[in-house]
């Protein structure tokens, strides 16, 4: 079963390849089958994050790696 699910919110502890969204708040957006434990190699076993608070202008999904998320 994977970590995180669809939905889940998280707390952002840091994220390398989006620092401005580590000490953020969202929402993860993938959802994965039951047999798969992390997101697709086409991410880098990264997660799709929604941050909550970014307006229209700017972006607005961080890809973190499981030990840079938290769930809230």
């Amino acid at each position: 079963m994977p970590e995180f699910r669809a939905g889940d919110r998280v707390k952002i502890l840091s994220c390398e390849t989006d620092p401005w969204a580590a000490g953020k708040e969202g929402r993860v957006l993938d959802d994965l089958r039951e047999d798969q434990m992390i997101p697709s190699h086409l991410t880098g076993g990264r997660w799709s994050v929604r941050v909550d608070g970014r307006g229209w202008l700017s972006p607005g999904t961080a890809l973190c790696l499981s030990y840079e998320i938290r769930k809230i």
